[in-house]
Formats: C-alpha cells, structure tokens, sequence
C-alpha cells in the first residue's frame, strides 16, 4: 500500500477492527502470512463468506517434499482465500 510516496506494507494487525466488511477476497490480500491465519478478522470473513483457502509454502529438504499441485496447512508459508 502506497502512502504519498512511502510504501507501507500491509498487515492485518493495522486494520481497524470498526470495518464492518473487509474484502479478504482482494488481490491485495493475497499470500497473507500464516500467523494471519487465525486472527479473528480471517475467521469472521470465512465463517460469514463461502471460501477456500489455498496455502502456499515451499519444500523443505529432509523433512516436507511438496507436490507440485499443492502444499498442506502445516508446512504452509503464507495463504490466500478463494471465492467458493
């Protein structure tokens, strides 16, 4: 996010809790990290919004070899939610 001529990263922390809807559907949005995944924001936005959540992350040598076509919760590096 761009403010005048700094940028300011986005962090769900820095939204106000007084929005009454936030579009977590939003490109910008999109890789949330995973401590993000369980602040209460995220789990309101999914329980009142038909979602899927597709999790990112890499393979890590000697312990997780990811597949190509996905990468599961535990291992995960980031997230972004999809409209069902």
């Amino acid at each position: 996010m761009c403010v005048g001529k700094k940028i300011v990263p986005m962090n769900m922390h820095t939204l106000q809790v007084g929005i009454n809807m936030i579009n977590l559907y939003d490109i910008k949005y999109a890789n949330l990290p995973m401590s993000e995944r369980e602040n209460p924001i995220v789990l309101k936005f999914l329980k009142n919004n038909p979602s899927r959540v597709r999790y990112r992350g890499k393979s890590i040598p000697g312990v997780y070899n990811r597949a190509p076509h996905h990468c599961i919760k535990e291992f995960a590096t980031s997230f972004t939610i999809y409209p069902r």
